[in-house]
């Protein structure tokens, strides 16, 4: 006994008429996940009045980007005007919420607890000094241009810099 269907051809045709000729429900696409990352991490000052309204209508849907949002905004308060002394209480709020990947993140800050705290507190910055050691050496590839490049420092710092001016330098004059 064969199944399917066992009406006609002009009443599937008749129904999917009706269907593609009805009005259909204006729906908006759903902001794409850049997007909402995008307003999250930005200064809600910064934001334009139609990223505030998609912001608005995110944290509205989906309690999780609600709280998220809401952790990462008092996360850059406390950093931007050196509020350390709250993060405990910072932590102990993302810890309340269901939100895994910021309680690793919070797992990975109270193994050094003190120096976040002192990192979010105090005026002194270690950027200055930052890739100093790494700059130091640098490829062949990178350096055999130029006799100084900017990416690697000084000559008398780079071992490809130092090699390279000893074989190019001229040989001394017989006399």
């Amino acid at each position: 006994m064969p199944l399917g269907y066992k009406g006609s051809y002009q009443r599937v045709r008749a129904y999917l008429h009706d269907k593609r000729t009805s009005p259909q429900p204006v729906t908006a696409r759903p902001p794409s996940p850049p997007t909402v990352a995008g307003c999250i991490f930005r200064r809600p000052d910064t934001l334009t009045e139609t990223e505030q309204l998609l912001l608005k209508a995110v944290r509205v849907h989906c309690s999780q980007l609600d709280a998220l949002t809401g952790h990462v905004h008092s996360f850059a308060t406390m950093l931007t005007e050196r509020q350390g002394e709250r993060l405990p209480d910072w932590l102990d709020a993302v810890r309340r919420d269901d939100l895994p990947n910021l309680h690793t993140l919070a797992a990975g800050i109270d193994r050094d607890r003190d120096a976040v705290i002192a990192g979010l507190t105090l005026p002194w910055t270690s950027g200055v000094v930052e890739g100093t050691s790494t700059g130091s050496r640098c490829s062949r590839a990178r350096c055999s241009a130029v006799q100084a490049s900017p990416s690697c420092g000084s000559a008398s710092s780079c071992p490809d810099h130092r090699r390279r001016r000893n074989s190019m330098a001229a040989p001394a004059a017989d006399v």
